[in-house]
């Protein structure tokens, strides 16, 4: 048997949080299904998706575009590469990727479903809320990106 918490956390902070956690959560198992019958991940669709999106992007601007880090994309670039999804291709010291034919297909077919999916999620938010919401995500990640850079500044000067 369950118990449902008989008190909300009272940190703001923190209810939010986990609000933004269990939401991110269930979206990606929504994602997932939604990929299935494609064989994709959810990481590989964010991969393709990139590529898709600015085609010969370097392979080390990815993880950077992405929720995983660079080792990981170099397994999920390597496994997308072996199916013929994508192509990495060296110019000059970058590798440079680039969608196959058959994976710009597969983007094709898994772009509108994840599109209307998310359309969907934020379906209960005007336009204009949705857009707030975006900008103020937004200022939370520059505001951590900068707190986390002055911070490893910090350590550094500090040895």
């Amino acid at each position: 048997m369950t118990q449902t918490p008989k008190k909300t956390i009272k940190h703001l902070e923190i209810r939010t949080y986990r609000r933004l956690a269990h939401i991110y959560l269930d979206n990606q198992s929504d994602v997932e299904d939604l990929l299935a019958d494609l064989d994709l991940s959810v990481t590989e669709f964010d991969l393709l998706a990139l590529v898709h999106a600015t085609d010969g992007l370097a392979q080390q601007d990815v993880a950077a575009g992405m929720l995983v880090s660079a080792p990981n994309v170099t397994y999920h670039v390597q496994k997308l590469s072996q199916r013929g999804l994508l192509e990495r291709r060296s110019e000059g010291k970058f590798k440079r990727l680039h969608l196959t034919e058959l994976g710009k297909a597969r983007i094709e077919q898994a772009l509108p479903r994840v599109v209307e999916h998310h359309q969907r999620q934020f379906s209960g938010l005007s336009r204009e809320e949705v857009q707030l919401l975006n900008q103020l995500l937004l200022r939370v990640k520059r505001d951590r990106d900068r707190r986390a850079k002055t911070q490893k500044r910090q350590v550094a000067e500090a040895l």
